[in-house]
């Protein structure tokens, strides 16, 4: 029997009304991507309020634990979650993907590299 292929078509954002102010790693590449996760709950960890962001059909999506994951780098020794997340993120980014789904959706998230394949919807508080 073929395994059947994951499909992200929803993802979450959680802010608060009027703040300017993002989260901030120090890692220039990690913190211009756009981060949600693919629950509401996770993304309320972020702010109380969440959007609704939905995804392009078409878009690449890669996924922790798939076959094709291993391919952009295994987490070294010593090597800091972040480090390892943004290693990962910018190889996907340039093979083609478009988001790069993490197992840890209330630490990570799934990052979106490419915002055009991502419409918002306001879900409201």
């Amino acid at each position: 029997m073929a395994k059947r292929k994951r499909k992200l078509c929803k993802l979450y954002k959680g802010y608060n009304p009027g703040a300017k102010q993002r989260i901030r790693t120090g890692h220039r590449i990690w913190d211009s991507y756009l981060f949600a996760a693919d629950n509401p709950t996770s993304a309320q960890a972020y702010g109380r309020c969440v959007d609704e962001l939905t995804i392009d059909p078409d878009a690449r999506v890669l996924w922790e634990g798939s076959r094709e994951f291993p391919r952009m780098g295994g987490w070294k020794r010593g090597q800091s979650m972040l480090d390892w997340a943004a290693s990962v993120a910018e190889k996907a980014e340039a093979r083609g993907y478009d988001i790069v789904h993490f197992e840890r959706q209330t630490d990570i998230g799934s990052v979106v590299l490419n915002p055009r394949v991502i419409t918002k919807k306001k879900r409201g508080c």
